[in-house]
């Protein structure tokens, strides 16, 4: 955390940053996990790490893969990790770049992360909002669009989705596994959030219904001091065996290569490490009471008409102000207060709602949390004119 002065006033106050992201601290700083990690890298860089074969290299991935299976999708039957890279936003590129061309089609609902609808932006593929609400896709809507046209694939987040955090109804994803079987379709699910999901994300409904799944997963921010760490995992049939090698990835050098081992290395010892398991659950357990502190405050706080989706898990809080309230503005004045989160607007992939904003919560101390929704509160209620007491 740094520190600013806030405009119009000479306190000095702590920033409370809840755009999300990366933060800087981690619940392992100072483990041995960390030490073995920067002794790997440092190691790497000096090249004193002894030549690694490529099929060392690759036994490697693949355990570590299966660690992460296991550790964060519930080693469902049937799942597989198939390549390895520094987070969702890395898989999903590697996925739109093995199955699209520009103007290429790809079907997603209205809100979406980020992140990922700057990627079909770049990729130059056009987005197609299929209609639905909080409980997921509607599937007439769905099954009306999959005939107008075959899209690329099929995008969705129906377990804790970033940013609302609303977990689709159990009808919904067995519908969309069932239209996109019978469409002969691929289904991309984003999975970034799984982790921190209240509820287990169950492949069941897609396992059932034989669809082409690829999932797109990272380990949480905040987990592993300073790194990212994600992947693309396929169901059943989804790609022959040893397809991985088509999402690997660019060709980098025998450094990078080595780096990627060494880091690769020092996860996978950690996650052997059966103390690792104390840690991670200790991580989601202070991500979780951190999210119920602040929708707690939240709800005891007048937001200045301000409301907001009960999220099943995950790092953020989606909230809704009056109309006229707009995100953007909001952000400006808070800022002078010293405290930053997302505009609403670009989580939507058509027809933004310019009234809305996400907050990452989960990374802020517990003692800065009801300071970080009074100055949330105060802000609104200055640009609204209604100011109630705290």
């Amino acid at each position: 955390m740094r520190r600013r002065t806030v405009t119009g006033g000479s306190a000095v106050e702590r920033l409370i940053n809840w755009m999300g992201g990366c933060p800087g601290n981690s619940l392992l700083s100072g483990s041995e996990w960390e030490e073995d990690l920067y002794r790997a890298i440092a190691a790497a860089r000096e090249g004193r790490l002894p030549t690694e074969s490529a099929g060392t290299a690759e036994e490697t991935a693949v355990r570590l893969g299966r660690r992460l299976c296991e550790r964060v999708l519930g080693a469902p039957e049937g799942l597989a990790v198939a390549a390895l890279t520094s987070g969702a936003d890395e898989a999903l590129l590697r996925l739109l770049a093995a199955f699209t061309e520009p103007g290429d089609a790809v079907f997603t609902e209205r809100l979406a992360p980020r992140p990922a609808l700057q990627l079909f932006r770049r990729m130059a593929v056009r987005t197609v909002v299929v209609p639905g609400d909080e409980s997921g896709m509607d599937p007439e809507a769905l099954l009306a669009a999959l005939i107008r046209e075959k899209p690329a694939f099929v995008y969705a987040s129906p377990v804790c989705p970033d940013p609302s955090g609303r977990r689709w109804d159990d009808e919904r994803r067995r519908a969309l596994a069932l239209l996109c079987s019978w469409a002969g379709v691929i289904l991309v699910r984003d999975d970034r959030q799984l982790a921190l999901a209240e509820a287990p994300g169950s492949f069941e409904a897609e396992r059932e219904a034989g669809v082409r799944l690829f999932s797109v997963g990272q380990v949480p921010p905040g987990l592993f001091p300073g790194l990212r760490l994600g992947w693309i995992a396929t169901l059943g049939s989804a790609e022959p065996a040893g397809s991985h090698r088509r999402f690997g990835g660019p060709e980098t050098g025998s450094a990078v290569r080595r780096m990627r081992a060494a880091v690769h290395g020092a996860a996978l010892r950690w996650l052997d490490d059966p103390r690792s398991q104390g840690h991670w659950e200790a991580f989601r357990r202070r991500s979780r009471d951190r999210l119920r502190l602040f929708l707690r405050t939240l709800k005891a706080a007048d937001l200045a008409g301000g409301g907001w989706i009960e999220p099943d898990g995950g790092m953020h809080v989606w909230i809704r102000f009056p109309e006229g309230l707009e995100g953007e503005a909001l952000l400006r004045a808070a800022w002078r207060k010293g405290l930053l989160f997302q505009p609403g607007s670009g989580f939507f992939a058509a027809d933004p709602e310019r009234n809305a904003i996400r907050v990452t919560p989960v990374h802020t101390p517990e003692a800065q949390i009801a300071e970080g929704v009074r100055r949330l509160k105060e802000s609104a209620s200055e640009l609204t004119g209604r100011w109630s007491s705290w």
